[in-house]
Order: structure tokens, then sequence, then C-alpha cells
């Protein structure tokens, strides 16, 4: 309820620029909606941060010890040491492969988020899906075919998609950049821009901290990638983003990018 949301919203801090310093983590604005109605929408937008980590841990790419805290996932489920939560576990069987494996936690993922976005009533995060597993499964499908690979092997979901010519736009500028790194910030400035269209701003809707918490997740990922890319001492806001700054940079060339 909005009379629910005033506070939490108004003792929020403003967001900075793309780029900037965050000025709370993901972990401090999951606890601060902890105890409120909306918590299970801004769980369903950070969780897929916590699953970057995940991969990062389990695939090798950075030290557990490294990786920042958590936001909804225990740290041992992040290194792979427990079970994730019933709605992300499952085994589908498949090839064995790793990149199957993370196919269907993706597809799960996003399943997850649909539902919760239908249970709680909530516009934005059920369009959210829809754009950001579109524009996941264009990336991977562009990249497969520069490869020469069948991209419809590498499409997750599909039947939650739906077509977006926006979405073809942005892939064109993001295959059009000259590095890895370009390419992310084509992705970033991308997000962002879809948000701002959408953004119930003082309307101390639920809808207004989903907005909030994925606006928060894209700020938090370009400062990881400025940190990391400028060689910047990150002690001040997390334990080790350099090697997820690698991956994320890794995934930026895939076209994998939760």
């Amino acid at each position: 309820m909005a009379s629910d949301n005033i506070y939490l919203l108004t003792a929020l801090p403003p967001l900075t620029e793309s780029g900037s310093k965050p000025p709370l983590s993901l972990a401090e604005l999951r606890a601060h909606v902890a105890d409120s109605p909306t918590v299970a929408l801004v769980d369903a937008v950070l969780i897929g941060d916590d699953l970057l980590l995940r991969e990062a841990a389990l695939s090798g790419e950075a030290e557990a010890s490294e990786l920042p805290d958590p936001s909804v996932l225990g740290a041992d489920q992040v290194r792979g040491r427990e079970l994730l939560p019933d709605y992300l576990d499952g085994d589908e069987g498949g090839d064995g492969s790793a990149r199957f494996a993370t196919d269907q936690l993706q597809a799960r993922y996003f399943a997850h988020v649909g539902q919760v976005a239908r249970r709680g009533g909530s516009q934005l995060l059920g369009a959210w899906q829809r754009f950001e597993l579109g524009l996941r499964n264009a990336l991977v499908g562009h990249r497969a075919r520069t490869l020469g690979l069948d991209a419809a092997s590498y499409q997750v979901a599909g039947d939650l998609v739906e077509p977006d010519p926006a979405i073809d736009a942005i892939v064109a500028q993001w295959a059009a950049a000259p590095d890895p790194l370009a390419g992310l910030q084509v992705l970033d400035h991308a997000r962002l821009a879809w948000l701002d269209e959408r953004d119930p701003s003082y309307s101390f809707a639920d809808d207004e901290l989903v907005a909030y918490a994925l606006r928060l997740l894209w700020i938090t990922r370009a400062w990881r990638l400025r940190q990391t890319s400028e060689g910047a001492d990150p002690a001040g806001w997390t334990p080790g983003p350099a090697r997820e700054g690698q991956m994320a940079n890794r995934q930026g060339q895939e076209g994998l990018q939760l």
C-alpha cells in the first residue's frame, strides 16, 4: 500500500548516476525492506545479482571470499555448499554441461520473477521480466549466430518473451561497441532509459520500490565495472569486485549477462 511505502521510500537515499558510487549496497536495500510486504518484489530483482555471484564462484571466476555479500541468498548457497530455494532448484537432466545447468537456472529464475509479479500485482516487475529475458535471449542469439552456432539452442524460457523492436536496436548498438566494456555500458544505458520511461516516481506504490531496486542494481554493477577498469581500491564498498568485474566483462562478450 502507498501509505506503507512512504516511510520506506523517503528514508532511502537518492540514487547516483550510473558509474558513480552507489549510496547503499544491495544487501542494505534488502535489509531496509525486510519487514515490508514489498520484500518479495524487491527480492525478485536482487536474487538475479546473487545468481551472478554464484556463477562467478562456481565457475572459478572468483574466490568465494572475494565476492560481495549476497542480498537474498545465503553465503553457502552462493558458494554452492547448500541447495538453492525450491523455486530455483531443479534437475531437468539434459547433457550435464555447465551451460545447460546455467540456462535452466535462469529459466527457473525468470519464471519465479513472473510469478512474484503476478502475485504482487506488479506491472513493472512483470514488464522487466519480459524485457530482461528478451534482451538476454537477443544478446545470446546474436553471439551464437556470430560464432556459427544454432541460436535457438541458447534461448531461455522463450515462451515468456514477447517481440520488442526496441531490443533489436539495443543489440545492434551493443554489437557495434568497440570493446566489451563499451558494450556493457550500452546495455546499462538502455536499461536505465527503459526504466526512466516506466518509473512511477512519487506514487509511493509498490512499483516505486521495484524501480528503486532495479536502478540500484544497474548502478551497482556499473560501479563495480568502473572500479575494475580504473584499478581503484574497492575496499570502500565491497570486499572483492575485481573478479566479478572480470566475469561481467566476459559475459558481456558472450552476451550472457543477467
